[in-house]
């Protein structure tokens, strides 16, 4: 028998401006006798991996180890003259999607591509109806480095989770921009929830990857969504019919173990859980690679509207705080007030 470990992350919770984007990672380790603990797959994949990028030369070299941590660590600053701010988090969302059991294959070719097999069909695109500052020509794929570069990190990776007998059985995404969000927020009075809904779906997918293993342990660890100690309600939602024993709440942690159709799931809301837990590592990695790239999108519509009416192109903003007051400020007239509703989230 074996553990089947799930992490899941968010990216963009906090800002009024873009998405918010969530992902999940599914990893199955062979022959694990779990006694409760979650393993530590930085160790048990071994050198095809770090918990951060190597430095100089080699840090740019296909061959090294993957780099997998919290993308808030690893993701370069965006005026960075020497690297592409998004090298390194590309890299380990590539190569961890050159060996996804769920989807082999070639890593998408494009952002397009991208959205559709993260996301699937019902959440794979970048925008809603009215969202037209999303619309764009796909963005060819990677964007930090080239496609042979690509599939040489990808060998690294498959390499290691062979000699580890670790399977990478799913890497999954979603995109909640703003009109959803904002629908949400209006809907249930409670911002939480946004990120709620996303875990929700993710883990009707843990349940489908666990059928295909019937004497496998499944345990899922989540970042803490906010301050919140409590999670047995939800688990009761996203689990129906299921017993929850053993539980542990605590300002760090949160742990429950539960038992669904006589198989035991632990789920853990912890802080800071993208340090300590490589699969939620991973997922903080895609979510950002996500958000990264409908900023991108975000900022090329506005930009090239505010050249075509003021002249010049507005400087492009990550949407967060008081960076997002000063685009908006900017921004001004070129947004009228329909799309400005829609525009800026709710807090």
């Amino acid at each position: 028998m074996g553990l089947i470990v799930v992490g899941i992350d968010e990216a963009g919770y906090g800002p009024r401006l873009g998405p918010m984007c969530s992902a999940m990672t599914i990893w199955r380790v062979d022959s694990w006798k779990s006694s409760g603990s979650s393993p530590d797959l930085w160790k048990v994949i071994g050198p095809s991996v770090s918990r951060r990028p190597a430095l100089g030369l080699r840090g740019r070299a296909a061959s090294a180890p993957i780099a997998i941590a919290d993308s808030k660590v690893i993701k370069r600053p965006n005026d960075s003259a020497i690297v592409h701010p998004l090298c390194h988090i590309e890299r380990g969302v590539l190569a961890a999607l050159a060996c996804e059991e769920a989807s082999p294959g070639e890593p998408p070719a494009d952002d397009v591509a991208l959205a559709s097999r993260l996301c699937g069909s019902a959440h794979g695109k970048w925008h809603a109806d009215g969202e037209h500052w999303y619309e764009s020509d796909p963005t060819p794929l990677p964007v930090s480095s080239t496609p042979d570069a690509m599939r040489i990190s990808g060998n690294v990776l498959r390499k290691g989770l062979r000699a580890a007998s670790v399977s990478l059985l799913a890497v999954r995404g979603r995109i909640i921009a703003e009109t959803e969000f904002n629908d949400i927020i209006r809907r249930t009075g409670n911002k939480a929830q946004v990120a709620i809904t996303a875990i929700g779906g993710f883990v009707r997918e843990v349940v489908e990857q666990a059928d295909r293993f019937p004497g496998d342990d499944v345990q899922i660890v989540c970042d803490r969504l906010g301050g919140r100690e409590r999670y047995a309600d939800l688990l009761g939602r996203w689990f129906p019919g299921a017993a929850i024993g053993d539980s542990v709440e605590s300002p760090d942690r949160s742990r429950y173990w539960i038992e669904v159709a006589g198989r035991r799931i632990g789920v853990a809301f912890e802080v800071q859980a993208d340090g300590t837990h490589l699969p939620v590592a991973l997922s903080s990695m895609v979510a950002k690679y996500l958000r990264e790239l409908a900023m991108a999108r975000f900022n090329r519509y506005w930009g090239a509207r505010s050249t075509d009416l003021l002249g010049a192109a507005i400087k492009p903003t990550a949407g967060y705080g008081s960076d997002a007051g000063r685009w908006l400020a900017e921004a001004g007239e070129i947004i009228d007030p329909a799309e400005r509703v829609r525009l800026v989230r709710l807090a």
